[in-house]
């Protein structure tokens, strides 16, 4: 089916030059599964490039013919690159050396979460240090790293925190309080596991429009919470650390955007970020900017 698509690709390609080829040999290939074709035209001339076929991933077919004043392959002169994405036939594996990638920055959103939990944001960079490998040019990617997070989640205006024993707690703020605010701040550091596959590249392969997914572990380091308010003209803040967070949890990750360059992610995080009944119930999606992924 693959080579029968590619036929049909390079006939289309080739039509409006038939009449002028007629005047010439006539030419036909057949290559099954190519890695690559090309469609170069230029100072009123098209060239058509196969590179690579099944069985024979170092063959090499092209064909040139000059265009008719009247085809729309004659004016500006351009190339066409047509790739065929999540393929594994040809070309050589390689790896590569990740280095500040999947730099986020979102908003977060309450899921299943306790009363009074209400959206904030987050940042960090997923990849500090990573490691890539690609089995195929033109397959996905494969991708371990690690790197560093910061999150923050606020409570409504009416609640804040409080310590009851060991236990983290949502209470309602006192009558005379006023400008109430309340947040739980989370440290971690990224282990990211992701899957990243070009879909659109230029002309040199490079800074394609693709997508990426993944699972993302989390080893949470420090957590803490903090509440101030203000009593008429008198400012009061506490802050509680020594919090039972849940040491390990795990995020399911996807973004979308122009690979090495720019995209949306969105970021679910199914795990309660508390360990039982020592704390509120927490659980959070994450939509935002990502860089470099």
């Amino acid at each position: 089916m693959k080579h029968l698509n590619f036929i049909m690709l390079l006939l289309a390609a080739i039509a409006p030059f038939a009449l002028k080829a007629q005047a010439e040999a006539d030419t036909l290939a057949v290559v099954q599964r190519p890695d690559k074709v090309i469609v170069t035209v230029s100072e009123g001339r098209a060239n058509v490039e196969v590179l690579g076929s099944q069985g024979d991933r170092a063959s090499y077919y092209a064909y040139n013919v000059q265009t008719q004043e009247d085809s729309i392959f004659s004016a500006p002169a351009g190339r066409l690159k047509l790739d065929f994405p999540f393929s594994s036939r040809g070309g050589i594996s390689r790896s590569s050396l990740r280095i500040l990638k999947n730099i986020y920055a979102g908003g977060l959103l309450p899921v299943s979460s306790a009363e009074g939990i209400k959206g904030s944001w987050e940042i960090g960079v997923a990849e500090l240090v990573g490691y890539g490998w690609q089995p195929s040019p033109r397959g996905p990617e494969f991708s371990v790293g690690v790197g560093f997070g910061f999150s923050e989640l606020r409570l409504s205006g009416d609640k804040r925190f409080a310590k009851q024993g060991q236990r983290l707690a949502i209470v309602p703020a006192a009558e005379n309080e006023t400008k109430v605010s309340s947040g739980f701040r989370m440290w971690s550091m990224k282990f990211p596991l992701m899957l990243t596959q070009n879909l659109i590249s230029d002309n040199d392969g490079d800074n394609g429009f693709g997508f990426s997914i993944g699972v993302v572990l989390n080893l949470n380091l420090n957590a803490t919470a903090y509440s101030q308010a203000w009593r008429e003209e008198v400012r009061y803040k506490q802050t509680f650390d020594g919090l039972h967070q849940h040491i390990f949890t795990a995020d399911l990750m996807a973004s979308v955007g122009m690979l090495d360059a720019f995209g949306v992610y969105v970021k679910y995080s199914p795990m309660r970020l508390m360990q039982g009944d020592y704390g509120p119930k927490m659980s959070t999606i994450s939509v935002g900017g990502i860089i470099n992924f």
